[in-house]
């Protein structure tokens, strides 16, 4: 028999506050995975859930009649047990409950594991991450148990600093910001969803120590080539040569410290341009030799030259030496102001993202508060010159 649609009980929002939200035991933030492990605490509210029949039962399956037909008036136990965390791998619930708290129903659960996150590392080594935990109820909105979730300016939303085991490699913003938004690969059917953030800025002290400073100093010892002789070429390319085997062997060492990904980090686009100065040496040092031998040969002195070719190549000599010098010498100083502005830029912008992402909904409602207030009162100047009109009439 066909199931009359008058029968069927019209779909109940239930509305599940957030009352406690807690990251802690924050560790392994890879970039290589780009994922990061963490125990969550979070609880939700069913205000007066307790008085609710249907609420207050212990099942967690689906309830039906009689009849064998769908009541669509599931157990608190049930929505609970839709929980789920969409960035979450290997997770591991530790604590599940529904405990009753006066009139109301709390949902609690507690659980760890791995959470990935999509790193922006266009900035690295000076990138502030956000830590992203997203958490959603299998529920459909338009479906026939939907769910609706809120983050009043009551909800605790906390994070331990204290036992955050990376503190010598990141900071650890202390505070928490959410965002309420909704999950699901169709359009037509879309779950509600809570997404928590905490940020987190990398301490580029170890990357610019054992990276940035020697590759720095090994991009300024092709500077030195010119100060070599200027009839000894073949000592001049033996040096260029050992800088850039020097610079390859390094590169192939610090491999280990830089992210493996598709795009051109700061600390990556540094280390090319250090080594474009190597190579453009190794190229200025094959162009003064070249030069050098055109010169010095018997028929190829120029007409207009009074003196030799010996001496009108080392005079050439010394003034492509000086030139080149300067060349270099003003490249490498240019990339690392260059270097310098950039680190210091993307610091301050990854600390100011992070800060703002941080900011709690309370600091915005008082800063628009404040807009209101100050956009409804008049001026002090035109109020006292009021004031004073007022009297001198």
């Amino acid at each position: 028999a066909l199931t009359d649609p008058a029968d069927t009980p019209r779909p109940i929002i239930r509305c599940l506050k957030l009352v406690r939200f807690e990251l802690s035991q924050l560790s392994h933030i890879e970039q290589q995975s780009q994922t990061f492990r963490a125990r969550v605490y979070v609880s939700f509210c069913i205000e007066g859930g307790a008085l609710d029949e249907d609420l207050s039962k212990q099942f967690d399956g689906f309830p039906v009649d009689e009849d064998g037909r769908p009541t669509n008036r599931p157990s608190a136990v049930w929505y609970l047990s839709q929980l789920q965390f969409h960035n979450g791998h290997d997770l591991r619930v530790l604590e599940s409950k529904v405990a009753v708290v006066g009139n109301d129903l709390h949902l609690v659960q507690r659980l760890e594991g791995e959470f990935f996150e999509r790193f922006e590392l266009q900035a690295f080594p000076f990138d502030a991450q956000d830590l992203t935990v997203t958490l959603s109820f299998n529920c459909s909105i338009s479906g026939n148990c939907p769910v609706e979730l809120s983050c009043p300016s009551s909800a605790s939303l906390s994070i331990d600093v204290t036992s955050f085991a990376f503190s010598d490699v990141w900071d650890l913003n202390p505070t928490l910001s959410h965002e309420l938004s909704t999950v699901g690969a169709c359009k037509m059917t879309r779950f509600p969803a809570l997404r928590v953030r905490a940020c987190a800025c990398r301490r580029a002290n170890f990357v610019l120590v054992n990276v940035a400073v020697p590759m720095g100093f090994i991009s300024l010892v092709p500077a030195t080539i010119f100060v070599v002789s200027v009839e000894e070429t073949a000592e001049m390319l033996n040096i260029a040569v050992t800088v850039m085997l020097t610079a390859v062997a390094f590169k192939f060492v610090i491999a280990a410290y830089l992210p493996q990904i598709s795009y051109l980090t700061l600390i990556d686009k540094y280390i090319q341009f250090c080594n474009a100065i190597t190579y453009l040496s190794a190229v200025l040092v094959a162009i003064v030799g070249g030069l050098q031998n055109w010169v010095c040969a018997p028929t190829s002195a120029p007409a207009f030259c009074v003196r030799d070719g010996a001496d009108f190549a080392h005079g050439l000599g010394l003034i492509l030496h000086q030139i080149f010098l300067a060349v270099v010498v003003t490249s490498w100083l240019l990339l690392h102001a260059w270097f310098v502005y950039r680190a210091r830029a993307a610091a301050e912008q990854g600390t100011e993202q992070g800060v703002s992402r941080a900011d709690s909904r309370e600091a915005e409602e008082v800063r628009k508060r404040n807009e209101k207030v100050s956009k409804s009162s008049p001026p002090k100047r035109r109020r006292w010159g009021l004031r004073r009109h007022q009297s001198s009439a």
